[in-house]
């Protein structure tokens, strides 16, 4: 396969993906006030920027020369697919784990998890960790009334 005919591939792939949510977020109910930003708002505001990120792929797609061969996956770098794998695994384990261990908890050890892994200083890490477990509760449950998971510690909030 050539990179001209991979990013065409990607770029018309996105589309689609962006018409499939467009059409998913005219579909979510809508408010009793009739407001500006209804529930689709956002959704929407997406899909279209997915659409345009495609797009953007797609004419880039053309400029590249037709003959470019894509390198296939024995010549692709090892270490990039297991950074890959290990993000994927560690995603998959914050989704499973969400709901008995609880947001404040999950959050915390994936985010230390990661920046352990990118081989970040210690000091720094639980510094992030703690901020962005603690900013991000407070952006969504405090400030948008946005209900997560507890799990261990619902008894005490």
């Amino acid at each position: 396969m050539t990179e001209r005919t991979a990013d065409t591939i990607s770029g018309l792939f996105l589309i689609v993906l962006a018409l499939v949510f467009g059409v998913a977020a005219q579909l979510l109910p809508g408010t009793i006030a009739k407001e500006f930003a209804g529930p689709s708002f956002m959704p929407t505001l997406l899909s279209i920027a997915l659409a345009i990120c495609g797009a953007g792929i797609v004419f880039q797609a053309r400029s590249l020369p037709p003959a470019n061969r894509m390198p296939g996956w024995f010549a692709s770098d090892r270490a990039g697919a297991i950074r890959i794998a290990v993000v994927a695994g560690a995603t998959a384990f914050y989704n499973f784990l969400l709901e008995p261990l609880g947001y404040l908890i999950v959050t915390f050890i994936f985010l230390t998890f990661l920046l352990w892994y990118l081989k970040v200083s210690w000091h720094i890490n639980i510094a992030i960790s703690l901020i962005a477990t603690i900013g991000t509760y407070a952006l969504f449950v405090i400030w948008l009334k946005v209900v997560l998971p507890m799990g261990l510690l619902e008894f005490y909030f």
